[in-house]
């Protein structure tokens, strides 16, 4: 039986066998050979319904993780309750002792949050790296704050690093963690054991931190 509230989508292409990939918790794309049946695409939705009720139900707890709240953003891994005022010499103010944002933008608006985001980023993720590149010695030559949708970070060999601005989201021991990850790959290229055991030698908290952007990993799409 398909779960409530699930539309199952039926694409037919160029393939040997068929594939279930779930677009989002509410839609299912069950792709199937050209000549496979709708009967016989009905029978693969029935063999597998219970694979597809659990893998809805883990989607949906994702997507209620990063769920946007009107009234608040989270910051830091901390939310910010958001009050909009009447200022114009100033769009966006933080009071970290409150918890409080002061906005004279429309924060419902998911490009205006991201732009906030990115702002706050260049502003608190960039000098972070610079800081812990020249504490552990790292040659970095350029942090770069990007809105990748598939990465949180990425490194190049001219000695740069690309860091993502939905970062912001993250608690701070997070972005330590991606800093982390993409230095750390200036001495070791591949995610060899080598590369894992000095991740974990220089940033203890790497597990708990691979743990947060997995379950958090919606947020890429997000924005």
């Amino acid at each position: 039986m398909k779960p409530k509230g699930l539309k199952t989508k039926i694409i037919r292409k160029s393939v040997k066998r068929y594939n279930l990939k779930f677009f989002d918790s509410s839609e299912l794309h069950l792709i199937i050979p050209l000549g496979m049946t709708d009967h016989q695409a009905e029978k693969i939705l029935s063999v597998h319904s219970e694979w597809i009720k659990v893998h809805q139900k883990k989607l949906k707890e994702r997507e209620e993780r990063v769920a946007v709240d009107k009234d608040c953003m989270i910051i830091l891994g901390e939310k910010y309750k958001i009050l909009n005022i009447g200022c114009h010499d100033v769009s966006v103010k933080l009071d970290h002792e409150n918890k409080v944002i002061y906005s004279r933008s429309n924060l419902n608006n998911l490009y205006i949050r991201g732009q906030i985001y990115k702002f706050l980023a260049k502003d608190y993720i960039k000098p972070l790296a610079y800081s812990i590149a020249y504490t552990y010695n790292y040659p970095l030559k350029k942090v770069f704050i990007r809105g990748q949708k598939s990465r949180w970070g990425t490194c190049s060999n001219l000695g740069n690093i690309s860091l993502n601005w939905k970062l912001m989201y993250a608690p701070k021991f997070v972005i330590e963690y991606v800093i982390f990850h993409e230095l750390v790959h200036f001495e070791h290229p591949n995610h060899s054991k080598a590369f894992k055991e000095e991740l974990h030698r220089k940033f203890p908290l790497t597990d708990e931190a691979e743990t947060w952007l997995k379950e958090h990993s919606e947020l890429l799409k997000l924005y």
